[in-house]
């Protein structure tokens, strides 16, 4: 990556940078928030997915920006992000006459996972 003038640097072989930290901890807090997802009950299980967990655990590399929380289910909002009414036989998002989705609750989303890695 160094002799590709690659943008970013995570650190060396010999040690992460403060970047390569928290890339770890992403890409660990990324594999953890899948992990639990099988940890759901069987009502979850059947609408959840890896992109209604907890946005809080990533973040840009560049910027530090955090990720937004979706308005609603992964599985039931639009190409805009906007929660649908209801989903049709097919699984495609259905909207009312005026276009206007239904706002839902975020008690669905995963736990906030506590992850500490260090840079040495």
């Amino acid at each position: 990556m160094n002799e590709a003038n690659y943008p970013i640097r995570f650190g060396d072989m010999n040690e992460l940078n403060t970047m390569g930290t928290e890339l770890l901890r992403m890409t660990s807090a990324d594999d953890q928030v899948r992990v639990l997802l099988e940890e759901c009950d069987e009502d979850r299980k059947k609408w959840m997915t890896f992109r209604d967990s907890d946005p809080s655990l990533f973040r840009s590399y560049i910027t530090g920006v955090g990720s937004a929380p979706l308005k609603g289910k992964w599985l039931e909002i639009d190409d805009e992000g906007n929660p649908a009414l209801s989903v049709d036989v097919e699984g495609i998002p259905a909207r009312d006459a005026k276009g206007v989705g239904l706002l839902l609750e975020p008690d669905f989303i995963l736990p906030t996972l506590n992850i500490e890695i260090s840079a040495s």
